[in-house]
């Protein structure tokens, strides 16, 4: 195989008297002897079985062999480069390159975005990729090396080959318009809730099955219910007088203005319900991965309704 036998400095010089057309302008460039040039082009060739410079009086052209090898040269060059920069900048303690996040739509949307401004300030030639996905795809892809690390709002830790962490206890909250009857208790009960117009998540997802367990095992009858597919959604609809809802309390403001809904604890404050900090168990922890955790579990603090809010203008994050 003739890419076993290839070597960076052969790619290289290949590429310097491609580019210079000669091997006199190519020996100038990279600061070699001209017999050392011509022998890294010939130990090239006899690894690859081909000519790849042909000669024309005093200049050399490409082969078409040398013309299909060019633009793999150049990527192969551009990739070690890379390399190279990426290794020396972790070695300084300033790693860059990518960094896989993802997490359901309402982690990402409040959980997230402070956490992840921290991380850019701390590291900034850091390339973090980061998304909403369900939890299905989520594993799927922690499972096949796509992700670095997931971040689950579940009542359990999921199984299989993973690393598991549970970041957080979380809390729900019931929200309502300000004029609704819900305004006026300490807590809510389930029973405060029969005949409401319920405004859902879509299904599976983790806080809207712990809150319908919690009304069936109540034996509570809602009038009708209503999905929607963002937190945001249900906090709109909710405030203008459509229902109610039960939401994750970091979703919430510390201080509801206007056009927010007004907010009460659910009778049980302990659900079960928590985020979860989710990684490959096989894969070894980078420096980067470590401070991602680290920085997560800092900023969420359980000190209740709006300790997300709280840390929204950390690391630059507006």
């Amino acid at each position: 195989n003739g890419c076993d036998r290839m070597e960076i400095r052969q790619l290289r010089t290949f590429l310097a008297v491609a580019q210079g057309t000669g091997v006199t302008a190519a020996a100038r460039e990279l600061g070699y002897a001209q017999s050392s040039v011509t022998a890294q082009i010939q130990a090239l060739e006899t690894g690859l079985g081909t000519a790849l410079f042909e000669r024309r009086g005093r200049r050399v052209a490409l082969t078409d062999a040398g013309r299909a090898l060019l633009p793999e040269a150049e990527r192969v060059l551009r990739a070690a480069a890379t390399a190279s920069d990426r290794v020396r900048a972790a070695a300084e303690g300033d790693p860059a390159g990518p960094l896989a996040v993802a997490a359901p739509e309402t982690v990402c949307a409040y959980r997230m975005p402070p956490v992840l401004a921290a991380l850019r300030t701390r590291f900034p030639r850091l390339d973090v990729t980061f998304r909403a996905d369900d939890p299905v795809r989520l594993l799927r892809e922690l499972a096949t090396g796509a992700l670095d690390v997931a971040f689950l709002l579940e009542e359990e830790a999921p199984g299989g080959a993973f690393r598991v962490e549970a970041a957080i206890d979380e809390e729900l909250r019931v929200v309502a318009a300000p004029g609704h009857r819900i305004a006026g208790l300490a807590e809510v009960t389930p029973s405060d809730l029969e005949g409401e117009t319920l405004l859902l998540l879509e299904p599976g997802c983790a806080p809207r099955a712990v809150f319908e367990r919690e009304l069936r095992a109540a034996g509570v009858r809602c009038a009708r219910s209503i999905e929607f597919t963002s937190v945001e959604a249900v906090k709109r609809c909710a405030a203008a007088g459509l229902g109610v809802a039960a939401i994750p309390a970091f979703a919430l403001p510390a201080e509801p203005g206007p056009g927010e809904p007004v907010a009460r604890p659910w009778h049980r404050a302990a659900l079960g319900l928590r985020t979860w900090i989710v990684r490959h168990a096989e894969r070894p922890p980078s420096a980067v991965t470590e401070a991602l955790i680290t920085t997560a579990r800092s900023l969420w603090e359980p000190d209740g309704v709006g300790h997300a809010a709280k840390a929204a203008n950390v690391g630059g994050y507006r």
